[in-house]
Formats: C-alpha cells, structure tokens, sequence
C-alpha cells in the first residue's frame, strides 16, 4: 500500500527545535552532555551530522563552541555539506539563550517517536496487505519496536550515569574545594551547618507568629542574592511591604520612620543608597495573595528561561490557594508540600517555605511536610540555661530535620537588629 502523500508532507519534525538546540549547545557547551538526545533523533541531516560532532568533541575532552566545531567539521569533510561556518553562526545569532536547551531536546525527541510509529504503523499495514507475510512475527517485531521506542518520563536509567555525573561534580570541587557549596544566605552559622542552600532541597522555617520567621527568610533570599538570581514570593505582605523591609534592611533604617518620612539628611542619603543597592539585586517579588502551585510552577518556568534563578522564598505554605473539594489543613498541607518539593525537584532550584506551627511546637499541618522538608528550622525566643534571664533580641534556630546534615539537631542565636530595621545579625554561637 502506498504511503499517503499528505501524510508524506506532514512527516513529524522540527527543524526550529533542532536549531535552536544547537545553537544552545554553541552557546553553553555543557548542554551536549545534559541532553541525553540519540543521533536519529534528529531529522535534518545536516543537524544530525553537526550534534555528532559536537559529541565527538566532548567524549575526547575538547570544549565544543564555535572554532573548535568548525574546525572539526573541516577535518571530516562535512563543513561545506551543512552550509559553512555562515550556518552555524546563524544557529548561534537565533537562538535567544540556552535556558531552553531541555524543551528543544523535548520537541526533537516527542517529533522522533511519531516518526517511529508511523514507521511502525505502515510495517503492519504492508504485512496485512502481504497474503504470504506471517502476522505472528509481524506483531511481535512490531510490540518490541514500540516498547524501545517509549520514553516513559522518569523512567529508571542506568546508576552508571549517576556516578559519572556525580564522578564529574566531585573531581570539579577537588579543583577548587569549599565550605559553603550550595548558594551562600549570609547567615553565618547557618551557612557553615548546611553549606549553604542547594539546589531540588527544600527549607522549612517554623516558628510562632510574630518571631521573625518573614524577616528571617527575606533576608536569607537577599544574602543569595548577591550569589544567584532568585524570587520572593509573599503571599502575606504587599509587595511594598517587602520592600519597605528590604530597602530598610539594606540602608540600615528603622522602618517606622520610612512610613513617616521623618528621616534627618543622613537617613535620607542611606535610603537613596539603600534603593540604588536594591535596584541592582537580581530578585524578582510577587504579592499576588491567591497564588495557586500551577502559578508559582508557571513563573518559576518563566524566571527560569529568562534569568536563570536558582532560589524562591515562599511566605507562606499554608496561604497557597490550592484546594481540591472538602480538604482539612492536615490534607492540604500534604498536597501543598508534595507540589512544592515537586518544583523544587523538577527546576533543581532551592526553595525557602516560610511556615508555622502548632501549640505543641512542631510544624503545622501534615507529617507528610516533615517528610518532604530536607531542612526544617524552628525560629523561637531564646531559653537562656539555667534559668537566667531571656533577652528579647535574641532569637534561637533549631534544626529538627536535615536529610543530608552531619548533626541535624544542631542550634545557633541570632540577634535581632538594634535599630528598628528588620534584620538578624550573626552571633556565631552553637549549641
């Protein structure tokens, strides 16, 4: 039986896709080895050529850009087969960034596997027409090449390509060891414990009302600030409130008087500076008070392809506008701290819940959070020993979980700011 010939003219492929993550590649070479992507997958030849040389240059060791792929396809012969070094240059010129590089490798694969069924499909369909062909043999050849051909996402892969990755990571830290190997928060003693934030992980901060839990984790997001792009997303204050307090923190100025404008000549010159400063801070702020997880996952996507950030602070869990029927706190909590560990996972971005609790002291709503927190910090009133008197400025962080911590019931004070601005300042004292 002959093929359709409308269906020849709509053969599945995307050469926008196949552009575009080459040009990726050009731009940010390591994106050949975070695609996992098979030569066939490619329907334009002359792409399917130019990735198997980007491959052939990273397997031997040699940076893949634009000089180097060139020179490669000289040497193989092929440079004038897939249109000079004008072609490549042009991939390089239309591809906006590299952030995108996984949804092309998505597209090539998704066009790859419907032309693998339509192959399939005319198969059986010739074996059916054929009176001599055996069914028998014809189904199951077909059975087996559907079953290479599925993709199931998160299917399980071989640890050998776990070791390599990890093999690759551990041998890049040998180069240049550190303390602090996740996004630095500024927070001395917290940074020294955890290492910093890491990127899939995701924080807890839990305390009472009132304790500074808010003025904790805003200023933990400007303290990574100053190392990667990140976003604040307060589902309690507006977002001038926030920034009321950042700028505040920053210029070192009590907040009353921000609301007052009663400010002397030197707090005016601390406020433009502190503004200037904030100006320049790679944060993004949201105060949209009904945020469902799809939109924090929506733009979470966006800030991810257009700035590249690497943490969220979320102020707080159980503000999350998701509901699904006649859910109790206990069961929205759950669904809320799935789908936020989720995010987390999916973007490898760290997260920051802000969150709070029970009368009893531990954190509110389901144990499946406690599950699916890797860290859980409690923010409470500092207890002096032996009976002595609190001082109300110093506030005690309590770990009660830390998946992957060497003492996860660790503690350190911080000192609430004496000035009116809201901040901590780092004590360095460990219990």
């Amino acid at each position: 039986m002959s093929p359709n010939s409308d269906l020849q003219n709509r053969i599945p492929s995307s050469k926008e896709a196949e552009d575009a993550l080459i040009g990726a590649a050009l731009i940010d070479p390591e994106v050949v080895t975070r695609v996992d992507l098979p030569l066939d997958a490619f329907y334009v030849h002359r792409n399917r050529w130019i990735w198997e040389c980007l491959r052939d240059l990273t397997n031997r060791g040699i940076t893949p850009d634009f000089v180097t792929l060139t020179e490669a396809l000289q040497a193989n012969g092929r440079l004038a087969e897939i249109g000079g070094a004008s072609y490549l240059a042009g991939l390089i010129a239309e591809t906006p960034s590299s952030m995108g590089a996984e949804n092309y490798a998505d597209i090539i694969k998704d066009k790859a596997r419907r032309r693998e069924m339509i192959a399939i499909a005319n198969d059986l369909a010739k074996a059916a027409f054929d009176q001599d062909a055996k069914l028998d043999g014809a189904q199951i050849g077909a059975i087996e090449r559907l079953t290479r051909s599925a993709k199931v996402k998160g299917a399980a892969r071989p640890l050998s390509e776990y070791v390599d990755r990890l093999s690759a990571q551990v041998g890049e830290l040998v180069k240049a060891p550190r303390d602090v190997f996740g996004i630095p928060t500024g927070v001395l003693d917290f940074d020294e414990i955890t290492g910093g934030i890491q990127p899939s992980e995701v924080l807890y901060i839990g305390g009472d009302p009132g304790v500074g839990k808010s003025i904790l984790s805003v200023q933990m997001g400007l303290g990574m600030a100053k190392h990667k792009p990140g976003a604040i997303y307060s589902l309690e204050m507006s977002g001038m409130q926030v920034t009321r307090r950042i700028v505040s923190s920053i210029g070192r100025i009590e907040t009353r008087k921000l609301r007052s404008g009663r400010l002397s000549s030197q707090e005016v010159a601390q406020f433009q500076g502190a503004c200037e400063a904030a100006r320049k801070l790679p944060v993004y702020l949201s105060d949209e008070s009904y945020l469902t997880c799809n939109a924090l996952r929506s733009d979470i996507t966006r800030l991810k392809a257009q700035h590249g950030i690497e943490w969220f602070v979320l102020d707080y869990l159980l503000l999350m506008a998701d509901s699904e029927g006649a859910m109790d706190e206990i069961e929205r909590s759950a669904m809320l701290s799935g789908r936020i560990k989720r995010i987390c996972k999916e973007f490898e971005i760290g997260g920051i819940t802000v969150n709070s609790v029970t009368k009893d002291g531990k954190i509110r709503g389901s144990n499946q959070v406690s599950h699916d927190a890797d860290i859980i910090c409690m923010l409470t009133e500092h207890k002096p020993p032996y009976g002595g008197t609190p001082n109300p400025r110093i506030k005690t962080v309590t770990f009660i979980k830390g998946r992957e911590l060497s003492n996860p019931k660790t503690s350190f004070d911080l000192l609430k700011a004496d000035g009116g601005y809201p901040a901590f300042q780092d004590m360095v004292t460990r219990l």
